[in-house]
């Protein structure tokens, strides 16, 4: 099942948690003065500083080559950000071959933040949970004090890469193949297993290779393999694991069972 996002100004829905209330009075109502020019002073008086600090630094350090080194870079990572992690890897805007994808995420890598993969999840909680408990870009995090939002825009921008979100804490994946089978790289590791085996027969003694994926199919099943894997979901998933493990094969993909 589809989790459901509420949308603001949606009065159809239940009333929020406690623990969400003062995130949706930030994004349902109008912001305080103060606040607004908050926001702006932290955004606009950094670039102010930086275009006061080429005229003092020329000549010391900072030279025509520093600054075209300075653009390249720039143009580079910020179109491998724009372009390659946000358009074309968290939502698929356009279509790219191959050398092009390698080149925008080699690109956006030069941003220094973090995984394309990491990247590409934080995106799409950010768009889950806009201006909410679990957005990492939202300045409001903190409240709207100065120093509260001083802070809140600084995780936003880059303190989100420090600290993991617990947004999907409790949350199951039960999407694609995993809606039908629980651990389905595990059973497609162990088809590569099988493969090796049937290549061996092959030759006069290649029917002993069947020790590989029967005992591959051994550890995943009983020893180092599902069990753990479960045991550490159960911990941080709870109740919507254990709904899960009723109605999900747990190796072989097969259609879901309907929940009781």
């Amino acid at each position: 099942m589809t989790p459901q996002i509420a949308t603001v100004g949606d009065r159809s829905e239940a009333p929020a948690p406690a623990s969400r209330s003062r995130s949706a009075a930030l994004i349902e109502a109008p912001q305080p003065t103060v606040a607004v020019i908050a926001l702006w002073a932290f955004v606009v008086i950094p670039f102010l500083a930086l275009l006061a600090a080429v005229p003092v630094a020329w000549g010391w350090g900072l030279s025509y080559v520093d600054l075209s080194i300075l653009a390249v870079g720039y143009v580079l990572a910020g179109f491998g950000i724009t372009v390659g992690f946000h358009r074309y890897l968290t939502h698929g805007a356009f279509r790219a071959s191959r050398s092009l994808r390698i080149g925008l995420v080699v690109a956006g890598s030069l941003a220094i933040e973090g995984s394309a993969t990491q990247w590409v999840a934080d995106h799409r909680r950010h768009h889950a949970f806009s201006d909410r408990e679990g957005d990492p870009h939202s300045p409001w995090r903190y409240g709207q004090s100065i120093r509260g939002l001083a802070k809140g825009l600084f995780f936003a921008h880059c303190g989100w890469l420090l600290k993991r979100e617990p947004s999907n804490r409790g949350r199951v994946c039960d999407a694609g193949l995993w809606r039908y089978s629980r651990h389905p790289n595990y059973f497609f590791e162990w088809l590569v297993w099988v493969a090796y085996f049937v290549f061996a027969l092959a030759s006069p003694w290649g029917w002993l290779a069947i020790i590989g994926p029967v005992s591959i199919l051994w550890l995943l099943l009983r020893v180092t393999g599902i069990p753990m894997a479960e045991e550490q979901s159960l911990r941080s998933r709870g109740d919507a694991f254990r709904r899960y493990q009723q109605t999900t094969s747990a190796f072989i993909p097969w259609f879901p069972k309907r929940s009781t």
